[in-house]
């Protein structure tokens, strides 16, 4: 039997210290932790700034309003689907009833299908 003894090659070794740099690791985490807080700073400024901003900038209403009883003309409309069938319906009435637009010269407004009739009756 061979009674020799080799001895561990890994016995007595420690850890590489070469191979991380642990100064500039902390160094980068430091540098990280620095920017992420002035990014929230900033973003906390721009917000309160943005605030003050919409403060400033919004509509006031005048001291005057409450003397006012309507809004002057052009108003805003409230109801534009009843307002554009209204429109159309009294176009509508306008273009096939008969109805004088001059007394005085003689001019009557027909309606459109009639007016078609004599167009094409006298070939103008």
């Amino acid at each position: 039997m061979n009674t020799e003894h080799h001895p561990d090659p890994v016995e007595g070794v420690g850890h590489e210290r070469r191979d991380v740099n642990v100064s500039a690791v902390a160094i980068f985490i430091l540098v990280l932790e620095l920017c992420m807080f002035s990014c929230c700073v900033l973003g906390f400024a721009f917000h309160k700034g943005y605030l003050h901003w919409m403060k400033i900038s919004a509509v006031r209403i005048s001291p005057m309003s409450q003397y006012i009883s309507d809004a002057p003309e052009p108003r805003l409309q409230v109801d534009s689907s009843g307002d554009m069938q209204k429109f159309r319906e009294e176009q509508t009435a306008l273009a096939t009833s008969y109805g004088w637009i001059d007394t005085q010269h003689g001019i009557v407004r027909l309606p459109l299908e009639r007016a078609k009739e004599l167009i094409a009756e006298r070939g103008q």
